[in-house]
């Protein structure tokens, strides 16, 4: 018997699977302009590329403040969020912020995150 039958199926594997996506995304767009490969590199593009990581950025940031607040299962949102973090970083895309690793490698966190972080 589930406690709460509305919430017998979670959304965390499929959120994962997106946030993945993302960072994958977004790092293979700049490794292909590192290549040398044609890509749109006009002002507007370049300008709506840095508006789309901005809204990336945002929106990684909230799920994973929401997967804090209402755990995902074995925090698989938190961590799909935290590789994204790492892969845009390692990309020069976005800066470090040591900070937002750190807070999760309290004793509180699980063990993955903690690891990861």
């Amino acid at each position: 018997m589930v406690p709460f039958p509305f919430l017998q199926y979670s959304d965390g594997s499929y959120l994962a699977t997106v946030i993945a996506c993302l960072g994958y995304s977004l790092v293979l767009t700049t490794s292909a302009e590192l290549q040398g490969q044609t890509v749109d590199t006009s002002q507007e593009s370049r300008k709506f590329n840095d508006e789309i990581l901005v809204q990336s950025v945002e929106e990684l940031d909230r799920y994973m403040e929401m997967d804090r607040l209402v755990p995902s299962y074995q925090n698989v949102v938190t961590i799909a969020g935290l590789e994204c973090r790492i892969k845009l970083t390692l990309a020069y895309l976005i800066p470090l912020d040591i900070r937002r690793f750190l807070s999760y490698t309290r004793c509180v966190s699980s063990e993955t995150r903690a690891v990861l972080s």
